[in-house]
């Protein structure tokens, strides 16, 4: 937990900046378990990073979605074919440890349900919002 006075108010941090630093805490936490991390161009659609293990047999690919607090993950359209092996919510609630949710990408993809909004799409938080230990240990990685 940070040290944050409880008389702070949180500032609005802008979308950009709070996909900045969820995309750099998902690389953190990836470099502890041992993954070499290397962020992709910002035109690379679906793909944010690139990860390698040891001399780079294993290869993976990570979609990260952002969110200042623990919200809906929106899609424009239906994410029928997500490009990285594995997508990430990160929540980057300030005042509180930054919390991330990783998924493969068949087990993100079944969570995914049609907005209201005609066209649009999310995953709701208590779909993906699980013990983040738990679903690091069962991976792979």
């Amino acid at each position: 937990m940070l040290d944050i006075p409880a008389h702070y108010k949180s500032p609005n941090i802008d979308r950009q900046s709070v996909a900045n630093a969820g995309l750099h805490y998902v690389a953190y936490r990836l470099s502890l378990l041992g993954w070499a991390v290397l962020p992709t161009s910002r035109n690379t659609k679906g793909v944010d990073l690139v990860a390698g293990k040891g001399d780079w047999a294993k290869i993976i690919t990570v979609q990260v979605k952002s969110s200042s607090a623990c919200h809906r993950i929106r899609f424009k359209s239906k994410p029928d074919h997500l490009a990285s092996h594995y997508i990430v919510a990160a929540n980057m609630d300030l005042g509180r440890k930054p919390r991330w949710f990783i998924f493969p990408r068949a087990e993100f993809a079944a969570l995914v349900k049609p907005e209201k909004a005609a066209g649009r799409f999310f995953v709701a938080p208590e779909d993906y919002a699980k013990d983040e230990y738990e679903l690091v240990s069962r991976l792979d990685l």
